[in-house]
């Protein structure tokens, strides 16, 4: 998301190791739009780091289908979470009424953290108990990712977590978001699973395009999302 515009980033399938420029992967944007957009620096932060999400959750998801170590449960669910990112993204970038892209959001991540979970050992069924804590309480879920998973930026999942809305209340109160907010949801949602995959895989884009980088752009650290508000 530019301002209030969302672009559609489509992550390539790769053979090899050949050199890719990620402003590739922003396909039908105007040439004058690109150009507006990676001239402020915060901006092309902010949309590297979408890159690298996104990279490391499908292809994190990818590999980890190939090798056959993990519960199948914990694939279906973070395969279901790519399905519920792909429809949030077709809603934003053609919908009339974006309203929907809020439950797409905190389902994807709900699956995505209870995948992860169910990949450490911990039973369907328990998960699936809300009186165990599991539930649709995202905060929970963090916490208690970030129990079996050590290496969880925790601080900056349990911001990003707490800026979603309560999914019981998007199905049954007609809450009013803003293009901005809706988009940061959806961006903060691909973090979730970018940042969940990679305790998982051997994924680490942001590494590569480091060791790559002209010296224009650092990489190191994020700009979106980070733990204050933005």
């Amino acid at each position: 998301m530019f301002r209030d515009v969302f672009l559609p980033i489509r992550i390539p399938i790769i053979y090899g190791r050949p050199a890719i420029n990620p402003i590739d992967f922003l396909i039908d944007v105007p040439e004058l739009q690109k150009r507006w957009m990676f001239s402020d620096k915060n901006s092309s932060l902010a949309y590297y780091d979408q890159v690298i999400d996104l990279m490391d959750f499908v292809y994190g998801i990818d590999d980890l289908d190939k090798t056959g170590k993990l519960p199948a449960k914990a694939l279906e669910w973070w395969n279901l979470a790519k399905i519920q990112l792909e429809a949030a993204a077709a809603t934003v970038l053609g919908s009339f009424n974006k309203y929907a892209v809020t439950q797409n959001c905190c389902i994807s991540v709900e699956l995505v953290l209870k995948g992860a979970l169910r990949a450490k050992g911990i039973d369907e069924t328990v998960l699936k108990d809300s009186n165990k804590g599991y539930g649709h309480n995202l905060e929970n879920l963090v916490e208690k990712a970030f129990q079996e998973l050590p290496n969880l930026d925790r601080e900056v999942m349990l911001f990003v977590v707490k800026q979603l809305p309560i999914y019981v209340k998007t199905r049954y109160e007609a809450l009013s978001f803003s293009r901005l907010e809706l988009g940061k949801f959806l961006m903060n949602a691909q973090y979730i699973g970018g940042e969940i995959l990679r305790q998982f895989s051997d994924r680490n884009h942001r590494a590569a395009f480091n060791n790559t980088s002209d010296d224009t752009l650092d990489f190191t650290h994020r700009t979106f999302p980070k733990n204050k508000v933005i």
